[in-house]
C-alpha cells in the first residue's frame, strides 16, 4: 500500500515521537550552512522533502523502535510501550535518559553496562529523544551487523534505503558539518578480530570529522579503555524501578492487576529479591516466570537456573495448562540441549544465527549429549515457540533472548561434563581467552557455581605459569613482570600543537587521545589475559590499563620528549589511521614523566589481591581433598 503522510504520522506517535514537525531535520535544514558543506547539505535537502521524510519515520525511526521481547516474542513492541527512564553516570554527572533528553556535543561517549542493565534501550531512547527534539540528525547502528564493514558504507546503505542519493564524499562532508549523531550499539558484540578495525574508523570519524558518536558497551572491552572516549556507567536499578518496570509490563500485557499487586507485595517485604532482579531483563523475566515459580529464587545464580526449565515446561499454576511440544524431550533432555547449543555457539563467538546455522549447531549439540531419533528441527521449534529465550528476528535470522541466557547455560554445559571431558574443554578455554575475551562471562559463571574446578584448571595453571607462588619471595620482579608485559604493548600518539604568543611561534606537542597495540592480531601474553581474567571476574571496573594515561593529557611535551617517539611507519599506519604525529611507547612515557613507579603500584595493589585470591583458593581446594579422605578413610596423597 502507497505510505501517506497522515499514516507515517500515527507511526511515528506510536513510535514515541511527540511531534512530526521541527523535529532535528528540520532544525537541520534551517541552520545557515557554510559553502564548504554543500555536499553535505544536499543529503539534508533530500531528507526533509516530504516522501523522504516519511520513509525516514518508517524506515529508520519505526525499524528503531521495534524490539522483541520476552515477554513479546510473537509480535513488536515499541520502546515507549515499556519504557521506563534508566540513568547513566560518568565521575561528575548523574543523567536521566527521559523525555526531552537531548546530549550534544563532538565527544565519543560509551554507556557501559552489564547484562541485562538495557544499555540498547537506553540508546534507542538516545535516538528517539534527539530526532524529536535535537538538532543532530539521529542515525542508529547495530555494530554487530556491521563488524568487517566499515560505518560510513553502512550509512550509505541506510540513506539508500531512503532513497538518498548520495556519494562517499558527500556523507564525509555530511559528517563534517557536525548535524550528525552516530549511535553505534553493542561494541561487546562485535567479534574480537574486527573489534580493532572498527575501534581505528570511530576514532577517525571523530577526529578527521569531529562528529559525536555515542556507543554502548559491556565492561572491560577494548573501547572502555581508550583515553578520548568519554565513558559512563548504566545506575543499577531500585525498587521503585522494578515496580514502575512491571507495573508497565502489567499494562502493556492486559492482564489481571491483581497478579501486579501480588508481585508488588513480594517486592516491598524481600530484599534479598530487590538485590536479584537488579537489572530490567531481569525483571521483565521475573514478571514472565512468576505464574509458574514454585518459590521465589534467592539470587541471581538461582533465577537463571530456574529460568529455562521454568518456561519451558510452561505450566501456569493459575491456568493448569501446559503447551504441547513438537520434539519428544523431557526437560532434562531439552537443558542439556540448550546448554550444549549454548557453548557450541559461544565458543565460536556466534551470537546470533540463519536457520541454516543454527540448525548445524543443535545437530552437533544433540551429538554431544548422545540424544538419537530426534528432529534437531523439532528442538529448535520448541525453543522458539515454547521458551522465547531464542527469538526470530526478521527473515531468516535467529537471535538469543540475551547473551547473558547464552553465557550462563554455557558454563552450565561445562558444569555438568565428566572430569576428563572437563580438563580437556578447560584447556582449550586456556587457549581461547588468550586470543579473545569472549568467554570471560562463562568462567564469570563457572566460578560462581563450580568454583573448585575452574580454580583448579583455569586461574591456578595461569598462576603457575606467571610464578605468583613466588610472590612473597620476588614481590618487586613479579609486579615489573606484570608491569613489562601490560604496558610494554601499549603505545600512543603525539601531536603537534603550534600556538603563537606575541613573541614567537612555540610548537608544543600534546597527548593525542588514542591508545594502541601494535601486536594487536598476535594473543594476549600470559600477564595481560590474567590481569584482565582477574580484574573481570572481581569486578574492579574502576581499575583500566590507561588509568594512569588519562592524567597525561594535562603535559605539554617538550622536545626531548619528542626525541624518544618514532615517525609512523607503513605498518602502523595499516593499523591507526592517523595524520601526521609521532608514536611513543607508553612504558617510556610513564618513565619519562616519573609516573612509572606510580603505575607500578597501582599494579601491585591488584596482584595483591590476586596473591591471596590465589592463596586462598589452594587452602579451599586442600581442605575439600582433606575433607573427602576424611570421611572415606583414604590415604591423602594431595
Amino acid at each position: 500500500m502507497d505510505i501517506t503522510p497522515s499514516i507515517v504520522a500515527g507511526w511515528a506517535v506510536q513510535a514515541g515521537i511527540r511531534k512530526v514537525v521541527d523535529t532535528s531535520i528540520d532544525k537541520a535544514i534551517k541552520t545557515k550552512w557554510k559553502s564548504i558543506f554543500s555536499k553535505g547539505k544536499t543529503i539534508v535537502e533530500q531528507l526533509s522533502q516530504q516522501e523522504t521524510y516519511d520513509i525516514y519515520l518508517e524506515k529508520h525511526l519505526y525499524s528503531t523502535m521495534k524490539m522483541r521481547t520476552i515477554h513479546s516474542a510473537d509480535k513488536d513492541v515499541l520502546l515507549n510501550e515499556i519504557y521506563h527512564p534508566l540513568a547513566i553516570k560518568d565521575r561528575e554527572n548523574s543523567l536521566l535518559i527521559e523525555d526531552g533528553f537531548v546530549y550534544e556535543n563532538n565527544e565519543i561517549i560509551n554507556i557501559i553496562g552489564y547484562a541485562g542493565q538495557g544499555k540498547s534501550t537506553i540508546l534507542r531512547k538516545i535516538f528517539l529523544e534527539a530526532l524529536t527534539y535535537g538538532k543532530k540528525i539521529p542515525f542508529f547502528m547495530e555494530l554487530r551487523r556491521i563488524e568487517s564493514d566499515d560505518i560510513i558504507k553502512s550509512l550509505n546503505l541506510i540513506l539508500n534505503q531512503l532513497r538518498v542519493e548520495a556519494k562517499q564524499e558527500d556523507i564525509e562532508n555530511l559528517l563534517e558539518s557536525g548535524n550528525i549523531l552516530l549511535l553505534l550499539d553493542g561494541f561487546d558484540e562485535v567479534k574480537t578480530e574486527y573489534r580493532n578495525q572498527l575501534l581505528k574508523e570511530i576514532f577517525y570519524l571523530n577526529k578527521k570529522y569531529n562528529t559525536q558518536i555515542i556507543i554502548t558497551s559491556r565492561h572491560d572491552t577494548e573501547i572502555c579503555r581508550e583515553a578520548g572516549v568519554c565513558n559512563f556507567y548504566v545506575e543499577p536499578i531500585k525498587k521503585t524501578d522494578i515496580i514502575a518496570i512491571i507495573e508497565k509490563l502489567d499494562h502493556y500485557q492486559n492482564t489481571d492487576v491483581k497478579d501486579y499487586f501480588n508481585i508488588s507485595e513480594i517486592l516491598e517485604n524481600n530484599q534479598s529479591l530487590v538485590e536479584t532482579i537488579n537489572t530490567p531483563l531481569l525483571a521483565t523475566l521475573f514478571y514472565i516466570c512468576y505464574p509458574h515459580l514454585d518459590s521465589i529464587p534467592e539470587n541471581t545464580i538461582d533465577f537463571y537456573d530456574r529460568l529455562f526449565v521454568t518456561l519451558y515446561l510452561h505450566h501456569d499454576k493459575s491456568k493448569n495448562y501446559t503447551r504441547e511440544k513438537k520434539a519428544n524431550l523431557d526437560k532434562n533432555q531439552a537443558y542439556q540441549c540448550f546448554c550444549a547449543l549454548c557453548f557450541l555457539s559461544i565458543y565460536e563467538n556466534q551470537y546470533d544465527f540463519t536457520e541454516t546455522s543454527i540448525l548445524e549447531y543443535m545437530k552437533n549439540a544433540v551429538k554431544l549429549i548422545n540424544i538419537y531419533d530426534v528432529s534437531a528441527e523439532a528442538i529448535i521449534e520448541d525453543f522458539i515457540g515454547i521458551t522465547s529465550i531464542i527469538q526470530r528476528d526478521g527473515y531468516n535470522y535467529i537471535i538469543f533472548l540475551h547473551k547473558s541466557v547464552q553465557e550462563y547455560h554455557a558454563a552450565q554445559f561445562i558444569k555438568f561434563l565428566s572430569i576428563d571431558i572437563k580438563k580437556t574443554i578447560y584447556i582449550q578455554i586456556q587457549r581461547h581467552i588468550r586470543k579473545s575475551r569472549t568467554l570471560y562471562p562463562v568462567i564469570k559463571y563457572l566460578y560462581n557455581f563450580d568454583k573448585n574446578d575452574t580454580l583448579n584448571m583455569i586461574f591456578i595453571p595461569l598462576f603457575k605459569r606467571v610464578e605468583l607462588y613466588n610472590y612473597r619471595e620476588n614481590k618487586k620482579q613479579i609486579i615489573d613482570k606484570f608491569y613489562t608485559n601490560i604496558i610494554g604493548n601499549l603505545y600512543t600518539g603525539i601531536d603537534s600543537i603550534y600556538i603563537e604568543d606575541k613573541k614567537n611561534m612555540n610548537n608544543v606537542y600534546g597527548l593525542d587521545d588514542y591508545m594502541f597495540f601494535p601486536e594487536i592480531y598476535k594473543e594476549y601474553n600470559t600477564y595481560n589475559c590474567l590481569f584482565s581474567l582477574f580484574i573481570y571476574i572481581k569486578e574492579k571496573t574502576n581499575f583500566h590499563f590507561n588509568f594512569f594515561i588519562l592524567n597525561l593529557g594535562k603535559y605539554n611535551f617538550s622536545a626531548d620528549v619528542i626525541e624518544l617517539c618514532d615517525d609512523f611507519t607503513n605498518d602502523v599506519n595499516d593499523i591507526l589511521i592517523r595524520g601526521t604525529c609521532k608514536i611513543i611507547s607508553i612504558k617510556e612515557l610513564l618513565y619519562h614523566l616519573g609516573q612509572d613507579n606510580s603505575c607500578k603500584e597501582q599494579i601491585g595493589l591488584i596482584i595483591d589481591e590476586m596473591y591471596a585470591f590465589y592463596i586462598s583458593g589452594l587452602q579451599n581446594l586442600k581442605r575439600n581433598n582433606d575433607n573427602i579422605m576424611s570421611v572415606f578413610k583414604l590415604e591423602n596423597k594431595m
